[in-house]
């Protein structure tokens, strides 16, 4: 009877892990991958003011038609965006209110990546320069 309250010893020990690193193998390194799934990627890629299309902008009272842009990225990595042209207006007017181009001025392309290097829901902003002394690069943009 003494032996009716004692535990039974698999129910009391825990399992010991292991943690090794697995054996240095003799031949070129295999890769391992795991895929994740995820949302729609978000991308932000900052652009040179100076290196907007600004003969692209239609005045008011016409109607702004979409801009398509082309970036091409240092390793030669095509991506194509479609601006909203509201978008492109607000950003192009702000760029003018702002006053002379500066070397430091961008404007930031935010959208989801999407196959074939497609940037899609896209949008453009601006945030106007600091109030500091920077040397204009270029003439003052109007906007006829």
């Amino acid at each position: 009877m003494g032996n009716r309250h004692r535990p039974v010893p698999s129910q009391t020990k825990t399992p010991k892990i292991h943690a090794r690193a697995p054996a240095p193998k003799s031949g070129p390194e295999e890769l391992v991958s795991a895929p994740i799934g995820i949302g729609h990627p978000k991308i932000a890629i900052p652009i040179p003011v100076s290196a907007l299309p600004l003969d692209l902008f239609i005045p008011e009272p016409a109607q702004q038609p979409p801009v398509k842009l082309m970036l091409i990225s240092q390793d030669g990595v095509p991506l194509s965006v479609t601006i909203a042209g509201k978008s492109f207006r607000r950003c192009i007017k702000a760029i003018v209110a702002d006053g002379p181009m500066s070397e430091g001025q961008f404007v930031l392309v935010q959208g989801r990546l999407a196959p074939a290097g497609v940037i899609k829901d896209a949008g453009l902003s601006y945030a106007p320069k600091s109030i500091s002394s920077q040397e204009p690069i270029g003439p003052s943009v109007s906007l006829g």
